[in-house]
């Protein structure tokens, strides 16, 4: 038989199978919007809302998207989410490989106008043989330091047991290893007058522009410290002595702690630990060393910034030293163990000391009150070591990526 359809039959299907594919495609454009809506705001990330009006009984096609379009476009804003911090931490490293190559370009060019560079590294006391290890290997990494940026180097030690003195000299052959008899000033006193290079003729001076305290306890080898950008950045900033910094937690001043933010960071203080001085501020140092009424030495650290006019500052960048063997962290039982000096004796020299500066300078330094008694010496002590606090910024810090990556992972 002959069937002929019927044309009002397919007309009537043809636009009701139009009407649920439309409907079928609002529904999933619905289910998409509501996973990711889900999804998103279960990361705590804002939900971005779409701008076209959806609803199921809206059969306009044109303003639909298509189920695939929206499952790509999820897909991409995941992907984004996901490659944040890895784009932000490329972007991180690389501004920091251009600061380092604008640093080494700076030294470089502060190298070839002065290549006499030289530094003389001063160990005040040396007597127990239980540390040479880590006083050695610590010397070796400063030469080391130096000499891969061609700068000199030099280094005094000052043995003050006799017993040892013959094994100190085999270890630390590539060192001056002297006998001398007394406390860490009565060695630093001894310390020959510095010279320019060009007029070292004699063994009674030292050719050096800058002189480095380090006590035989501090460890600058296990944390990479770097002595010679440390010398590049105290003439780039215009330090006048700098000191390494130290892991924070430790217990030393807070003016010393590692800024993992900076670079370097200005203080008025620093504990006389590993400590770089330019050859006027050594001088005033070591001149302001009184044996007869401050032989212990307790608060020449405090005064040096007044007295010597000396800009302070503290290393932040390649690397940290380490106070091995401090009183408070050798004794486990709690407390700190007994000082191998009298501390009250240490006090009343300092005291003496700082009134006796008062009385002799006009110009008193630091705020000092000659009228306030002895109760003024130490509060005026309290106060320069407070003082830590003027400085709660970076000298100079590569970038606010750089800032913010530091703060989060450290170095």
């Amino acid at each position: 038989c002959n069937v002929r359809p019927h044309h009002t039959f397919y007309n009537n299907t043809s636009y009701t199978v139009q009407q649920n594919h439309q409907n079928i495609v609002a529904d999933a454009k619905l289910r998409s919007i509501l996973f990711w809506r889900q999804r998103t705001e279960g990361m705590g990330l804002p939900f971005f809302r779409s701008q076209l009006s959806l609803s199921l009984n809206d059969h306009d096609s044109s303003k639909i998207h298509s189920p695939s379009r929206t499952i790509i476009m999820g897909k991409l804003r995941r992907i984004l989410f996901i490659l944040i911090i890895p784009i932000g931490l490329l972007l991180w490293k690389f501004q920091e490989a251009a600061f380092k190559h604008k640093d080494a370009s700076s030294s470089s060019s502060s190298h070839n106008m002065n290549n006499k560079k030289n530094l003389t590294v001063v160990v005040p006391g040396f007597g127990d043989m239980s540390r040479m290890s880590v006083l050695k290997e610590s010397l070796a990494a400063i030469k080391g330091s130096l000499q891969a940026r061609q700068y000199g180097f030099e280094c005094i030690v000052y043995v003050y047991k006799d017993e040892i003195l013959a094994e100190t000299v085999s270890e630390l052959s590539f060192c001056s290893v002297q006998s001398n008899q007394g406390l860490w000033t009565h060695h630093m006193k001894k310390v020959p007058p510095l010279v320019l290079l060009d007029d070292h003729d004699s063994s009674s001076s030292v050719a050096s522009q800058y002189v480095a305290v380090m006590m035989d306890d501090i460890d600058v080898f296990s944390h990479q410290l770097d002595t010679a950008y440390m010398l590049d950045r105290m003439e780039m900033m215009g330090y006048n002595m700098v000191s390494s910094s130290f892991p924070r937690g430790s217990v030393h001043r807070e003016g010393l702690h590692k800024r993992n933010e900076c670079q370097s960071h200005e203080t008025a203080y620093v504990d006389i630990l590993y400590t770089i001085y330019d050859s006027k501020t050594w001088k005033c140092w070591q001149d302001n060393i009184d044996l007869e009424i401050n032989p212990y030495g307790w608060g020449y650290d405090v005064l040096v910034g007044d007295l010597c006019q000396a800009r302070i500052g503290v290393i932040d960048d390649r690397g940290t030293a380490v106070h091995v063997t401090h009183p408070c962290e050798e004794n486990k039982q709690g407390g700190c163990r007994k000082s191998s000096y009298d501390t009250g004796t240490a006090r009343k020299q300092m005291e003496a000391w700082i009134a006796h500066v008062a009385d002799a300078t006009s110009d008193v330094p630091g705020g000092y009150n000659k009228a306030g008694g002895e109760s003024e010496v130490y509060e005026y002590r309290s106060r320069v070591l407070a003082r830590w606090k003027q400085y709660p910024h970076c000298d100079e810090i590569s970038s606010p990526i750089t800032r913010f990556f530091r703060r989060m992972f450290g170095e």
